[in-house]
C-alpha cells in the first residue's frame, strides 16, 4: 500500500511504483470514479477517449434524427439488409489462394 497527501490545491502525487506499474507519465490523464469501496483512479487511454467521443457524437446525431422524424426507419432486419445491398451492393468475398508445394 502506498500513501500520498492531498495538497492545498487538491492535488495528489501518484507514487512512482504505481506510475511505473501502469505506464503513466507526465501529462497522462486519469479518471476518478466513486465506488462503494472508495475512489477508483484509472488511466485514460487515447483510444478510449476516441471511441467514446465518436460513439457519443454518432448517438447524439441518431437521437436528433429520431426526435425530428428524419432518417430512414426499417421494420425489420431483413428490410434493413436489403436497403444496404441496394445502396452499397453485396460485399465481395475474398477468394482463397491456393499454395502449391
Amino acid at each position: 500500500m502506498e500513501l500520498s497527501r492531498i495538497t492545498t490545491k487538491g492535488q495528489i502525487t501518484l507514487p512512482s511504483s504505481i506510475r511505473k506499474r501502469f505506464g503513466l507519465g507526465t501529462g497522462q490523464q486519469v479518471m476518478f470514479e466513486a465506488t462503494e469501496a472508495g475512489i477508483l483512479v484509472k488511466p485514460v487511454r487515447i483510444q478510449d477517449l476516441t471511441r467514446e467521443s465518436k460513439w457519443k457524437k454518432e448517438l447524439r446525431i441518431a437521437l436528433k434524427q429520431v426526435e425530428t422524424g428524419q432518417g430512414t426507419f426499417y421494420g425489420s432486419t431483413e428490410e434493413f439488409m436489403k436497403a444496404l445491398e441496394t445502396d452499397f451492393g453485396k460485399t465481395p468475398r475474398k477468394k482463397s489462394r491456393r499454395i502449391n508445394k
